[in-house]
């Protein structure tokens, strides 16, 4: 069988890490089978195809645009890919083969008012209907679905009405790296006080404005203790920092920036 794989997220966090272990495992458990990874340049560098029966294809295609929904099929069918792997909900549409299809959460269908955006809110509710719409064909049409958790699965049969039986939970796993980095044993400390730790990036919907207000009282109650944050230092940090001046927690929450595994460890 030859099996394609979106790659188009491989260098990024949270499901570029899925995606990167999902391969690992599979070069190591998969004798048989034909892999085609589709990545997008800036991606490319960082995936070496273990054996001949692994290929990349470099694909200039965006995710979230126009140009995934009117060329991507055609590219993914020049392959002649048996059963194609989304690991991400934006895909081109009207692609007509088999697919599996992972979700990882439908958190944004809970948030509407435009703060997860650096778009205006009219482009925003636009893009949007964009999204709703492009989730709700790639939910019904694909062959098979995997969702990180229970949670997830039956969101996606509330909101989407796909059967239960085609939908299949498996759980992520730890980090290879991890277990690696924790063996060697020879760790930095980096901050001499005590800390809760929060990876990832500041979206809206992370909840972190209340993970702040938590502060607030946490520093009544145990004042020793910060807030690390770790991610990129985007639009969303930049304004995420403005809040915490705004409530006088500049001492109690530390902005680290962006940190690999070894410093995650």
């Amino acid at each position: 069988m030859r099996i394609g794989i979106d790659g188009r997220l491989y260098a990024q966090t949270g499901v570029g890490r899925f995606i990167r272990n999902l391969i690992q495992s599979l070069t190591e458990i998969d004798k048989e089978n034909q892999y085609v990874v589709f990545l997008r340049p800036e991606e490319a560098r960082y995936f070496i195809p273990a054996n001949s029966r692994w290929k990349k294809k470099i694909i200039d295609v965006p995710w979230h645009t126009c140009k995934e929904q009117m060329i991507y099929s055609s590219i993914i069918l020049k392959e002649n890919i048996d059963l194609m792997h989304f690991p991400y909900f934006s895909l081109p549409v009207f692609y007509p083969k088999k697919y599996l299809l992972t979700i990882h959460d439908l958190i944004i269908d809970h948030f509407t008012t435009g703060k997860a955006s650096t778009l205006p809110f009219f482009y925003y509710r636009l893009k949007r209907i964009g999204y709703k719409e492009i989730t709700k064909r790639a939910i019904r049409n694909s062959s098979w679905i995997t969702a990180i958790s229970e949670t997830t699965k039956k969101e996606i049969i509330d909101h989407y009405h796909k059967s239960s039986s085609q939908i299949t939970v498996a759980y992520d796993a730890l980090d290879e790296n991890f277990r690696k980095e924790v063996k060697k044993r020879n760790h930095k400390k980096y901050f001499p006080f005590k800390y809760l730790l929060y990876v990832g990036n500041a979206y809206p919907h992370k909840n972190l404005d209340n993970m702040l207000q938590a502060c607030l009282k946490l520093r009544k109650i145990n004042p020793g203790i910060k807030l690390v944050l770790v991610g990129e230092i985007d639009y969303f940090y930049q304004r995420l920092k403005k809040t915490v001046e705004q409530l006088n927690l500049e001492k109690e929450i530390v902005f680290f920036g962006p940190a690999n595994d070894r410093e995650l460890v």
